[in-house]
C-alpha cells in the first residue's frame, strides 16, 4: 500500500507539474502575441507619420534644388563677367603732379572727363555725385566715347564715372583711376604722359597697367 500510494503520488506530482508547465507556455505564447500586436501597432504609427510628411520633405527637397541652382547660376554669371576683359589705352589730355610724402601722384584728366552732354542718353537730369555708365569703342588701341548713361549697359565696352560738375551743354566726371602713383625709377617729366594703358572687365572695373609718355623731340 505504501508503495502504490508512493506511485499515486508522482502521477500526480508530474501531472501537476504538467498543468503548470503548459499554463506556463499559454502564458508565454500569449505575452509573445500581445508583443507582437504592440510591436506591429508600433511599428504602424510612424509609417502613417512618413506619409504624411512625404509631401513636405519633397516640398524641402525642392526648394533646396532651387537655392543650389540660383548659387550656381550666380556664380557663373559672376565668372563670365571676370573673364571678359579687355586692354586698351585711354588718351591723357592733361596732368599734374602732387607729392605725397616721398611719393609722386600725377592726377589726370582724360578726353573721358569732360563729355557733350548730346552723348547723354539717359532720361533723368544729372546731378553731381552720379554714378554713370561711359561706353566706349577701341580705335586704334584707344578707348572712344559712344555715349554715357545712368543706366548699366548690358554688353560693350564700358567704364563707371561720377558726376562732379554739371554745365549747361556738358558735364565733367571723375574716375578712380585718374590719381597713379608715378614710379621712382621713372626719370620721364610727367608732363609727357600721354595715355594710360588699363585693362577693363566687363562689369565695368578698371585696372591701371602702365603710363605712356611722349617721345621729347630734341630742339
Amino acid at each position: 500500500m505504501d508503495i502504490f500510494g508512493y506511485f499515486i503520488k508522482v502521477l500526480a506530482s508530474q501531472r501537476r507539474y504538467g498543468d503548470e508547465a503548459e499554463r506556463m507556455t499559454s502564458t508565454i505564447i500569449l505575452r509573445a502575441s500581445r508583443t507582437q500586436t504592440e510591436d506591429q501597432s508600433i511599428i504602424r504609427i510612424p509609417r502613417n507619420n512618413s506619409s504624411k510628411s512625404r509631401p513636405f520633405r519633397a516640398l524641402m527637397l525642392c526648394v533646396c534644388v532651387v537655392l543650389v541652382g540660383v548659387c550656381l547660376l550666380s556664380g557663373c554669371k559672376q565668372q563670365q563677367e571676370q573673364v571678359f576683359k579687355t586692354d586698351v589705352a585711354i588718351n591723357v589730355t592733361g596732368q599734374f603732379v602732387r607729392d605725397v610724402g616721398s611719393d609722386k601722384y600725377a592726377v589726370l584728366t582724360f578726353d573721358l572727363t569732360n563729355l557733350d552732354l548730346k552723348l547723354y542718353s539717359g532720361q533723368t537730369l544729372l546731378k553731381a555725385g552720379d554714378l554713370v555708365y561711359v561706353r566706349l569703342i577701341e580705335i586704334d588701341d584707344f578707348a572712344r566715347v559712344l555715349s554715357f548713361s545712368t543706366i548699366k549697359p548690358d554688353r560693350g565696352i564700358f567704364v563707371k564715372g561720377r558726376v562732379a560738375f554739371v554745365y549747361t551743354n556738358s558735364v565733367q566726371l571723375s574716375y578712380d583711376f585718374d590719381t597713379i602713383l608715378i614710379p621712382k625709377t621713372t626719370s620721364a617729366d610727367p608732363k609727357n604722359i600721354a595715355a594710360l594703358q588699363v585693362q577693363i572687365t566687363s562689369s565695368g572695373d578698371v585696372t591701371a597697367k602702365s603710363l605712356k609718355y611722349r617721345i621729347e623731340k630734341p630742339i
